[in-house]
This record gives structure tokens, sequence and C-alpha cells, in this order.
């Protein structure tokens, strides 16, 4: 067996800044005997995607709900969304960028519901919407008009955000790797995302942790602070989501049958 990795983003800075990266295993592998994760005809034209990860997460929560941010005084107003990226075979083998593709919405809240799960902060039931994709030429069998589109917008799309758990011990590895304190410099940062991923098993979505995520400080306006190097200044983890604006990046990738229906 091959085990998979991909590049991430470390737990600094801002999309608009380079940042380092560190190396994190997708906890996925394929069979070297058949160096696929599915059956798809190999000569097709469509898109087939075999794996999807929630790619990135950033959004403002607020007195029970979703708030713009910006990311500078005077800039424009930025909304919270959620990025799924589909992955096919052919990306997890060489990454190449024309073998993926994202679906972003914006984020709607339906309903507070942490499924009772006592160990979230809060869950939010969305109301997704697409805000933009770059997905095209899905087989038509299995996706309406031949992209994700409708199924993305009619689909159980929950998420929740609370404490790291399993993540911790993971994280806590990569920095002693990379010469970073845990201690200082990611753990009292660092929380989770816990997306709802589909279990056949247990006829329903399942809570699972699979993004780690920080926040950014804002001020009373909801413009995100700088430090004297132009650094995001982080906000420190306490009992709750922290008062700024949360970015969560992803570590788990997931296979296709795991997508909400």
């Amino acid at each position: 067996m091959v085990r998979r990795f991909v590049w991430l983003w470390a737990l600094s800075g801002l999309a608009c800044g380079p940042d380092p990266v560190i190396l994190v295993d997708t906890g996925q592998s394929y069979s070297t005997d058949t160096g696929s994760l599915d059956t798809a005809d190999e000569d097709s034209t469509y898109f087939v995607p075999v794996m999807w990860q929630v790619q990135e997460v950033m959004f403002r929560w607020q007195d029970g709900r979703f708030n713009d941010f910006y990311l500078e005084s005077g800039g424009s107003p930025v909304s919270s969304t959620m990025t799924i990226r589909f992955l096919t075979q052919e990306f997890l083998e060489t990454g190449s960028s024309n073998e993926r593709c994202d679906w972003t919405t914006e984020l709607k809240l339906r309903e507070e519901n942490s499924r009772d799960d006592p160990d979230l902060w809060v869950g939010m039931q969305l109301e997704p919407v697409t805000q933009n994709t770059d997905c095209t030429d899905f087989d038509p069998e299995e996706w309406e008009g031949g992209d994700p589109r409708e199924h993305m917008e009619t689909t159980s799309l929950w998420f929740g955000v609370g404490p790291m758990q399993a993540l911790s011990g993971v994280l806590e590895s990569l920095y002693d790797s990379a010469g970073q304190s845990w201690a200082t410099d990611g753990e009292p940062y660092a929380f989770s995302l816990y997306f709802g991923l589909w279990s056949e098993e247990n006829w329903g979505l399942w809570s699972t942790e699979v993004n780690y995520a920080i926040a950014y400080a804002v001020n009373a306006d909801g413009v995100i602070q700088y430090d004297s190097d132009g650094a995001a200044e982080l906000v420190e983890v306490n009992e709750g989501i922290p008062n700024g604006v949360v970015r969560a990046l992803p570590y788990h990738s997931h296979t296709m049958d795991q997508l909400p229906p």
C-alpha cells in the first residue's frame, strides 16, 4: 500500500500572502496493484471524482449568525464561505490542478443544531447555495446536468466547531518535526471543525473531525487585525468559538460514498 500526502497551509497568515507549508497525510491509501480508488472507465471523458474534502471554511460567527468581515479597513465586505474540493484519481497520483475542482457556498444558517454532541461548542445546519464553482463535465448519469450544483444545493450540509481532539496529537508531531513549539505556537490557538459525513452503517450524518482551525482577531467593525510584521493576529481559544474570523483547513480527504446525500 502507498500512502498519499498533500501540501497544506500552516496555521498562520492569510490566503493573500505566502505562508509556510506542512506535509499532511490525507489518511487515505490505494492499492499499487490496481492503482485506483474506483472502477471508473479509464477512457471516460467525464470528470470522475473519487474523493472530496472540505477544502476551506472561513467565517465570522457573532450573535448566533454568520457575519461579513473585512481583510483591511475600508475594504470590501467578505462573506462567510465553505469550499468543497473534488479530486480525481489522477490528482491523487500526480497532483495535477486540472484534476480537481471546487464548489463554494456562502454560509447561510438554516438552524443551530449540535446533533446532541456534548463536545461541540456549536453545530450549524446550512442552506447551501452555489456562490461559484469550476466543476463541469461530471457523469450526467450520476450528476444532474453533468455538474454537482444541483446535488450540492439540496444536500444536507452540517458542520460543528469544538475543541481539538484526535488531530491534536497529529499537529503536535507536525509542529515538532518543523522545529516549532506546539505548546506556544499551536495549541493555544487551534481547534477543530467537525463535518457531517454520510455513513451507510449508521444511516445518517456522522460527526467527524475533519479540519483544523484557527481564528483571526477582528475589531468592532469586523476588520482583521495585524501585528507590526503584517501577520494576522491569532485569538487564543477558551470555552467557545473565538471572537474573530475562523479559518478551517483540511486534514482528511473522504471517499465519494461519504458525501452527504
